[in-house]
């Protein structure tokens, strides 16, 4: 380390001389999951890249996971920041600082008023700090998700500030990989409920001059953020700066490093012949995930209402032994040999408790297979287990606030997910088939990939077209249709 003068500020700090990588991340399960197993592989890689330490920046109720990583133990390899977007917004929970309007179904159009959320949380409470760690620490690559979309903003302001080039950085995609033109029709967007569902023609115009009304307020933001918070010259906006459209393609220029197996990507075609597009598979560690599950709050506890609720609903008796669900030994034909199969519900940790009816129309959906069914219902928090526990449930179902996902999906005979790119590519690692039921964000288009397209389960619609018997069709449906467990099966077999 050595020291320097800060110019803005006068006082004496420390740079920097080892080399770092930064990792930006999205402070949320459902993007932090696969991160974790990226970087736990990326430690191993640190001595190859001649690095000392991996900078992880996320949100601080995340810190305990990310420095526990399994290749980290007892090294020292990662240096955690937080964003600390809590002590400035009052919420860590970065994505619903972006998402800030409604959220419902069909919502996904609204994707440049989330470019412009971004831009405005980044010149207000990020940039500042991110560059001056960058200028501090002299990175020597950035990694960052692509759901943030300000990153390459960032690195454009710290190379104008500092007059030098711009940091070597690349993105991870925790999603399908997307760009402008890979679904070119409106009539394709409408389909996978992206716009809405079942619009009247005067809903179409209204949703289409919300687009464009987005549209117009993101490139207003965008360049008045650059030019007047930021300082930007006309000569940086036009030399220096990604176009507008070019950040909305989000594809960035160096290298593009996708966690889904290229038989599941929509569209592959598009991206063959692009050669910093690379997919790389899904990004599901079973050491990691498992340690996630340890370390998390209060799983102990949950663990061990699993193992109950599953010892009282065995179908052959353990001869006295305690069931042992965390053991790699108690899955597959060893499970169920004395386990009910499992019919496992989880809706996600962000956007699960935003419909009110749709924990109650799953349980009593479920209700109908709890004879023959173990019923696992993961509510995602404590406020939508208190809202609904005790109310629907029987012996045979359990209701719970959070779950070892992965090692219940080793188990699991149907899952029902609100189709979260990260619990998605758990089914598919175990080969379980899906009852998708999208709530926002982009899992409408997982949801149209992976049932209609694939064929790996049903797609329902968390709107008032969901009821009971719909829930009950399409679970008899798949448990009865041995084709949705071989077509979930085929993608890890054809990969392998």
């Amino acid at each position: 380390m050595k020291l320097f003068k800060n110019k803005r500020y006068g006082s004496v700090e420390t740079q920097r001389t080892d080399r770092v990588i930064f990792l930006w991340s999205v402070p949320a399960n459902g993007h932090l999951n696969p991160t974790l197993c990226y970087a736990n592989e990326l430690l191993k890689a640190l001595p190859e890249m001649n690095c000392s330490k991996l900078v992880f920046y996320s949100g601080k109720s995340f810190k305990d996971l990310i420095l526990n990583l399994p290749n980290n133990r007892g090294k020292d390899l990662i240096e955690f920041r937080d964003y600390e977007l809590e002590k400035n917004t009052g919420t860590e929970n970065l994505l619903k600082l972006i998402m800030n309007f409604n959220t419902k179904p069909g919502t996904l159009f609204r994707v440049f008023q989330c470019y412009e959320n971004s831009i405005k949380l980044g010149a207000k409470h990020l940039f500042q700090r991110l560059i001056q760690d960058m200028h501090n620490d002299q990175p020597v690559l950035i990694l960052y998700d692509q759901a943030l979309f300000f990153p390459k903003i960032a690195c454009e302001l710290y190379s104008k500030k500092y007059s030098c080039a711009k940091p070597l950085h690349v993105s991870y995609v925790t999603t399908f990989m997307c760009a402008r033109g890979i679904y070119p029709y409106w009539s394709d967007l409408e389909k996978m409920g992206l716009l809405g569902n079942n619009l009247s023609k005067r809903d179409k115009i209204r949703t289409f001059f919300i687009l464009g009304n987005d549209f117009f307020h993101y490139l207003f933001t965008y360049y008045k953020t650059l030019w007047w918070d930021l300082h930007f010259s006309f000569l940086d906006l036009v030399l220096r700066c990604e176009l507008p459209l070019s950040q909305v393609q989000m594809i960035d220029q160096n290298m593009n490093l996708v966690f889904v197996m290229p038989e599941v990507q929509p569209r592959l075609e598009y991206f063959q012949n692009k050669g910093n597009i690379k997919f790389v598979g899904p990004s599901v560690d079973e050491v990691v995930r498992s340690n996630i599950s340890q370390k998390k709050t209060d799983m102990d506890q949950y663990v061990e209402r699993i193992e109950e609720f599953l010892a009282a609903n065995l179908v052959n008796s353990l001869g006295g032994v305690k069931s042992t669900f965390m053991r790699s030994e108690s899955t597959g034909e060893n499970f169920k040999k004395y386990h009910k199969p499992i019919i496992y519900v989880s809706m996600g940790t962000v956007f699960n408790n935003e419909n009110s009816n749709l924990f109650r129309i799953l349980i009593e959906g479920c209700k109908k297979f709890s004879d023959t069914y173990a019923i696992i219902i993961s509510t995602g928090d404590e406020k939508t287990y208190q809202k609904y526990a005790g109310l629907y449930t029987n012996d045979n179902i359990l209701l719970i606030p959070h779950t070892p996902q992965v090692e219940i999906l080793k188990r699991t005979h149907l899952f029902i997910t609100h189709a979260g790119m990260n619990s998605v590519s758990e089914a598919m690692n175990y080969g379980v088939p899906i009852i998708c039921i999208p709530l926002s964000g982009d899992q409408p288009f997982v949801a149209w990939r992976v049932a209609d397209e694939l064929g790996m389960g049903i797609r329902l619609q968390p709107d008032e077209s969901l009821t009971v018997e719909k829930v009950i069709s399409s679970i008899s449906n798949i448990l009865n249709d041995p084709s949705y467990r071989l077509k979930a099966q085929m993608v890890i077999f054809n990969d392998l």
